[in-house]
């Protein structure tokens, strides 16, 4: 809804950023493309050591 953060857990959200910029190699026009997806699996409560692990494990490849 308007006026509604689109973020609920900030912590989480900036930590999965940074781990996108390392591991991946992002540009910020590229994690625009992927910012609403972070902060969804933030908000879903989804373990941040796991979307870590996931994202270093994506990026590997």
């Amino acid at each position: 809804t308007t006026g509604q953060p689109v973020v609920d857990d900030w912590d989480c959200y900036k930590t999965l950023v940074k781990s996108f910029k390392n591991q991946c190699g992002a540009k910020m026009e590229y994690d625009m493309k992927y910012a609403g997806a972070l902060a969804n699996i933030c908000n879903m409560g989804v373990d941040v050591k796991q979307s870590v692990a996931a994202i270093e494990e994506a990026c590997a490849h």
